[in-house]
């Protein structure tokens, strides 16, 4: 009797940190490697190796390549590498088949983390094999992302070479509906691991803030400090803010707080994966245009009060009044006005942070999102999607 082989599911991720993507995929990866064989291929050395280490799975380095850029196709030099992307696609391309055929990777199922990487497409085209592609960005609302062989062709490319895209938000599905159609994409939602119920023992005459995400333009970091400058300049002294990541505006802040004297309010923490939430009263999310917001989930899982912005997807996380304050993207005014009603109102902090708990853990446990996504892959495997 011939033995059954164990299906091969082949993972891509072209981004190589340990941040919400990779993290999320790994969570998936850790509960189903023991029913799969599991590949990863990423597309270069990056903290994600040890997390896929930890985790004992097989991966790969590979010559991936994104299939979009955040630059403009506005410089000789941009100009020149578009009109040589095809050659370089299919050299990439070789490749990475050569090592699938020399590491004998015969993949029932290709997974591809986000719309960038556009190898899973074209792996599955070739194959024909199932492709499952997780939507985790906005493409151009949230990265500015500008497509190498034209948005029409790439969107036609992804639509033709996937059976499911995975969208993290109802903002998301809307987003791609009109493009990939409403058959073809499905809303799962990012889990975060579950944490005990809070303990709250923060001191109600000291608010401490926390702002965790990339220093970048999108993720409007510089908001959260120009409204804690407001605040100071006011006389709400009584208030820190924490602002953990890095990125290319870390630089730009730093000369903001020491310009202004600021550095005994606010710090710039770098970037840390082990993050103690519970000296803090609130968290900040400052970007208009969260794909999710695992930031925003992390936040509420810990108990503390969220105040975001009220685009994007961010309002299916926070209910404004509710376990949170939404405020208009880029309005550093009315973000200031948010901070002052939560430092006079520490009590309606602590409430607004105990039901944004209770939503998380109802909401957004761990649990659920690999219950649903091992549902999807069991139903594409079985050929019922």
């Amino acid at each position: 009797m011939e033995c059954l082989r164990m299906k091969t599911l082949l993972f891509l991720s072209v981004h190589v940190n340990k941040w919400g993507a990779e993290r999320s995929m790994c969570s998936l990866i850790a509960a189903i490697s023991n029913k799969y064989r599991v590949i990863v291929l990423i597309g270069k050395h990056g903290p994600i190796e040890e997390l896929l280490q930890k985790l004992q799975v097989e991966y790969y380095i590979v010559p991936l390549l994104a299939s979009s850029t955040t630059r403009r196709f506005n410089t000789l030099k941009m100009i020149i590498r578009r009109m040589l992307y095809p050659i370089k696609l299919i050299v990439y391309q070789r490749k990475i088949e050569r090592i699938l055929i020399e590491k004998k990777i015969e993949p029932d199922l290709i997974y591809t983390n986000t719309l960038i990487p556009i190898s899973g497409f074209l792996l599955a085209r070739k194959y024909k094999k199932p492709h499952l592609c997780h939507i985790r960005e906005l493409y151009d609302e949230d990265f500015h992302f500008h497509s190498w062989i034209g948005r029409k062709n790439l969107f036609r490319l992804y639509k033709n070479n996937c059976t499911q895209f995975i969208c993290i938000s109802e903002a998301v599905r809307k987003k791609f509906v009109p493009i990939f159609g409403d058959k073809k994409l499905i809303r799962i939602y990012n889990g975060i691991p579950f944490q005990p119920t809070p303990t709250i023992s923060r001191t109600k005459d000291l608010t401490n803030i926390i702002m965790v995400g990339r220093l970048s333009y999108e993720k409007r970091p510089m908001d959260a400090v120009k409204a804690m400058h407001i605040a100071i300049q006011n006389g709400y002294n009584h208030i820190h803010l924490d602002i953990y990541g890095s990125g290319p505006l870390e630089r730009s802040i730093q000369e903001y707080i020491e310009k202004h004297e600021l550095c005994r309010y606010i710090s710039l923490c770098g970037y840390s994966n082990q993050i103690d939430y519970t000296s803090y009263n609130l968290g900040i999310i400052c970007s208009p245009f969260e794909a999710f917001g695992r930031v925003t989930a992390e936040y509420m899982m810990h108990g503390l009060a969220v105040i975001g912005t009220s685009t994007g997807a961010t309002p299916e996380l926070i209910e404004n009044g509710v376990n949170g304050l939404l405020y208009t993207a880029g309005d550093v005014e009315e973000l200031y006005r948010e901070f002052v009603y939560y430092m006079e109102n520490p009590k309606i902090c602590q409430e607004h942070g105990m039901n944004g708990y209770k939503r998380a853990i109802n909401k957004f446990p761990e649990e659920k999102y690999i219950n649903n996504m091992c549902t999807l892959i069991n139903n594409v495997l079985q050929a019922k999607i």
